[in-house]
C-alpha cells in the first residue's frame, strides 16, 4: 500500500463525518413528535378518549402496539397514579436527549393536582433518504421517582 492509499483510507471516515446529518439540538424535537406527545396526553385525559385508546394511539406502529397484556398494565398503573395524585393540570417537556439522528429520549412532567408523575417516552425511526420515516414509540414509562430527572 503507497502512502497516498494510506492517506485516503485514513481521511475517508473523517470526510464520511462531516457529511452526516447532524442530530438534534437539545432545545429540538421534530414538529411531529412534539404533536403526538401532545396529542397524548390530551387524549389521555380527555373524556372523549378512553385511555387504552389513548396508548394504542401513541403506540400505532411501533414494537408495543400488539403487546396487550404490557398496554394494559401501562393503563392499570396510570390509573392508579391519576387516583393517588389527583387530575390532570398540564404537561411539560423537562428534557429530550438525541442519539444520533433516529432514537429520541425524552421527559415530562405531567402536572397533576397534588404530584407531578415523570414520564419517558423513547423514539426511534428507520434510517432512510432525507429522514422520512416517521417516528414510533418504542418505549415509554411513567413513575414518581423525580430523583431521575437529575441522571
Amino acid at each position: 500500500m503507497n502512502i497516498r492509499h494510506m492517506l485516503f483510507a485514513l481521511l475517508l471516515p473523517l470526510v464520511s463525518l462531516s457529511f452526516a446529518q447532524p442530530a438534534f439540538a437539545q432545545d429540538e424535537i421534530p414538529a411531529e413528535v412534539s404533536k403526538q406527545i401532545s396529542d397524548f396526553f390530551g387524549d389521555l385525559t380527555s373524556s372523549e378518549v378512553k385511555e387504552d385508546e389513548a396508548f394504542r394511539l401513541l403506540l400505532a406502529g411501533g414494537p408495543l402496539e400488539k403487546r396487550d397484556d404490557d398496554v394494559k398494565k401501562l393503563i392499570d398503573r396510570f390509573a392508579q397514579l391519576e387516583n393517588q395524585y389527583g387530575d390532570y393540570l398540564e404537561h411539560e417537556r423537562v428534557d429530550s436527549k438525541a442519539i444520533g439522528t433516529d432514537l429520541l429520549i425524552l421527559k415530562y412532567l405531567y402536572k397533576a393536582e397534588d404530584y407531578p408523575i415523570l414520564w419517558k417516552f423513547t423514539l426511534y425511526r428507520k434510517p432512510s433518504v432525507g429522514n422520512a420515516s416517521p417516528w414510533k414509540v418504542i418505549t415509554v414509562s411513567f413513575g414518581t421517582r423525580l430523583d431521575s430527572l437529575s441522571e
